[in-house]
Formats: C-alpha cells, sequence, structure tokens
C-alpha cells in the first residue's frame, strides 16, 4: 500500500507540474472541444494517458481555459495528495512496524503534508492571478510545485 500512496503523490504532482510547465504553450493550439483542448495539453505531457483520464471528467468545467485547466490540474493534484495524506498517516498508525518504518512513515506523513499546503498556496495564487500577470504567477506557481518535486525522492 505504500507504493501505491507514493504513486498517487507523484501522480498529482506530475499532473500539476506538467500542466504549469506547458499551459501557455497549449493555448495556441487553437482546438475547439474541451476534451480536444486537454487531449491537445495533455500531448505536450510526460504522461499523456494519465493527464487525459485525471482531466477529461473535468472537460465541461475547464473547457478551452488555460486558465481553469491549471486550475483544474492543481485541484485534482490537491485531492489526490489530500487523500494520500490521509491514507499515509493512517498508515503510520499500523500495528506491526518497526521503528525505522515508524520513523519513515512519519517523514513521509510530513512531506506528503508539505506538498498539500503548497498545493493549497497555488491554489490560493491561482485565484488571485489578474490578465497581465498570468505568466509570472504560473511560473511561481511551477517553482513551488518542482520544490515539491524535488522532495519526492524522500518519499518514495
Amino acid at each position: 500500500m505504500e507504493g501505491s500512496s507514493s504513486n498517487h503523490l507523484l501522480t498529482a504532482a506530475l499532473i500539476l507540474f506538467i500542466f504549469t510547465s506547458h499551459v501557455t504553450s497549449t493555448s495556441a493550439a487553437g482546438k475547439t472541444g474541451s476534451t480536444e483542448f486537454i487531449r491537445a495539453s495533455c500531448s505536450a505531457t510526460i504522461y499523456p494517458t494519465l493527464c487525459i483520464t485525471s482531466l477529461s471528467s473535468h472537460a465541461s468545467a475547464i473547457q478551452t481555459s488555460p486558465k481553469l485547466l491549471a486550475h483544474t490540474a492543481l485541484s485534482v493534484a490537491l485531492d489526490t495528495t489530500h487523500s494520500t495524506s490521509a491514507m499515509m498517516v493512517k498508515l503510520s498508525h499500523s500495528h506491526g512496524l518497526s521503528p525505522r518504518e515508524v520513523a519513515a512513515m512519519q517523514d513521509c506523513v510530513e512531506e506528503v503534508g508539505d506538498s498539500v499546503d503548497q498545493l493549497r498556496r497555488s491554489l490560493r495564487e491561482m485565484n488571485q492571478i489578474q490578465g497581465s500577470n498570468f505568466a509570472l504567477m504560473m511560473s511561481d506557481i511551477q517553482t513551488w510545485v518542482s520544490a515539491r518535486l524535488d522532495q519526492r525522492g524522500h518519499v518514495l
């Protein structure tokens, strides 16, 4: 189960990282339908199938808006990471873990909790974006998410 939790965190973080990296370039793709917009955006990612699967159910909310796409990616990442955090807390209280395993789980809980906090911060910042500062704010958000991705090795 620990591997599954790590995969969920990595998946959420990768989706967010990928979209903050590529959201501006995909807005020029000119796709008309929201599903096609998501497919075109996801084609620029490392894991396009995972990306499409994670976001296609939100197509009607995303439409063809890069801002809504990025916001939805952040929201999906936050939801997944929050679920992972809850699972890690539960697993850290499992009976039969060695002291070393308990310490490792506590480290993971802290790292995943930090990721939840960072994603919440990113969503707050995303909600403050005004037209002309979109690229700057997306750059800031990408930096924060990249920092969390750099920390993922501690959990994996």
